[in-house]
């Protein structure tokens, strides 16, 4: 359905059309590709300017807080996070984001945690692996980090297998 739904009105009391699914979709899609140009800056505002209508969606405050966590603004990545959670109390790539903010920071317990977390509720975070073996090995766990490593080098492999012709 690909229907406008209703109207919200934004702070400078321009209309903001709530958008279809598939309307979403597709500026979630120009969002991501900002963000693979590294174009943060621009990413940020295009997901704020879409979360003035979709406050709880959970792929555009994701992408706040990853490109606010990649423009340096890891308080701000962090306050997008915990909107997140409010709504997507178990959703992984919330964790791991926070857990990268939290490596940014250089808060490695408060890391570990969060990609601990990450990776309990979605094993296939390959990043999630790779980022608890890196930091255990740097807070001394050997043995944790090696089981760590392990995850993510079985990940890599599998990855390697499925898209290899």
């Amino acid at each position: 359905m690909t229907t406008q739904v209703d109207m919200a009105t934004t702070n400078d009391a321009q209309p903001s059309p709530l958008l279809s699914a598939s309307s979403l979709a597709v500026e979630v899609s120009d969002l991501r590709a900002l963000q693979a140009k590294g174009d943060h800056k621009d990413a940020v505002a295009g997901a704020n300017r879409l979360l003035v209508t979709h406050s709880e969606n959970r792929v555009l405050l994701l992408i706040a807080a990853h490109s606010l966590r990649m423009t340096q603004q890891t308080d701000a990545a962090l306050a997008r996070l915990d909107q997140l959670e409010q709504h997507h109390p178990h959703f992984s790539q919330m964790f791991l984001e926070r857990g990268l903010c939290h490596v940014a920071r250089r808060d490695a317990p408060t890391a570990i945690t969060d990609l601990r977390t990450a990776v309990t509720l979605n094993p296939a975070l390959m990043m999630g692996w790779h980022m608890l073996d890196g930091l255990l090995r740097l807070t001394g766990d050997i043995s944790s980090a090696a089981l760590a490593a392990k995850h993510s080098t079985h990940l890599a492999s599998a990855s390697a297998n499925t898209f290899s012709c």
